[in-house]
């Protein structure tokens, strides 16, 4: 049987905005992921950064894949715009939560691909996270069989 926990194929796509990446001490924990979120939001009204890159995510037992957004906008007679595509292989994610105070905020941890360094990436989406937590949730279980 394969199982696939696209988050595009529910009603809307998602598509969360992100809001940067922070080295953690830790692989797992949810107070580790929420201290991330606050520092990497905090940091953000700091600066005053205002735009957000979008992201389609999608999770797969095989891992989670972020397509910038502007890979979707092509226009016609035009070439493809120029876009990221950035895939954290399951193996390498160990945690994801959102925050408890924001539920619009949340991150996973995963393993740097080069060394036993962390980071927790974090984002914002429009909606409730719990689906995406949930889908990253099933995956992880789905592969831990």
């Amino acid at each position: 049987i394969s199982l696939s926990l696209s988050l595009t194929v529910l009603a809307n796509p998602i598509i969360p905005r992100f809001l940067g990446s922070l080295k953690v001490p830790q692989a797992r924990g949810p107070d580790v992921v929420h201290r991330a979120i606050r520092e990497v939001h905090a940091a953000r009204k700091r600066q005053k950064v205002g735009l957000v890159r979008k992201f389609h995510m999608q999770v797969s037992p095989r891992g989670i894949r972020l397509v910038d957004e502007t890979h979707f906008k092509k226009k016609k007679g035009q070439p493809p715009p120029q876009h990221t595509s950035t895939f954290f292989p399951l193996r390498n994610v160990s945690y994801c939560s959102a925050d408890p105070a924001e539920h619009k905020l949340f991150g996973f941890i995963s393993k740097q691909p080069d060394g036993p360094a962390c980071a927790c990436h974090v984002f914002l989406y429009d909606k409730s996270t719990a689906p995406i937590c949930n889908a990253i949730g099933r995956a992880f279980r789905s592969v831990r069989r």
